[in-house]
């Protein structure tokens, strides 16, 4: 994403700015550049075009839980219908229950 205007002024973008003497005659020139323009375009139309790190890692993390709690509950019924169908009396009839 960078900007496409061959004039760039370096000053504002790259090399920084040190004459400030005519600091507000130079921002004024550049407040009315294309280049300035342009960026102000972009910071505007940026945040509608991307989305956000931390709202996708979070919907990742939510699914990545649902998926896990969605795998427990399978193991753990197939658990129960293990025990369930044993010859050890049935779900509840365990070894440290007999003891």
């Amino acid at each position: 994403m960078y900007i496409s205007i061959t004039k760039v002024d370096g000053s504002f973008i790259s090399d920084g700015f040190s004459n400030w003497k005519e600091g507000p005659v130079k921002f004024r020139k550049h407040d009315g550049s294309e280049c300035h323009k342009q960026a102000v375009e972009r910071l505007e139309t940026l945040p509608a075009t991307t989305c956000d790190v931390g709202a996708t890692l979070s919907a990742g993390h939510a699914k990545e839980k649902a998926d896990n709690r969605k795998q427990l509950l399978q193991i753990l019924l197939s658990k129960l219908i293990e025990i369930s169908g044993s010859s050890n009396g049935g779900i509840g009839q365990t070894d440290f229950m007999t003891n």
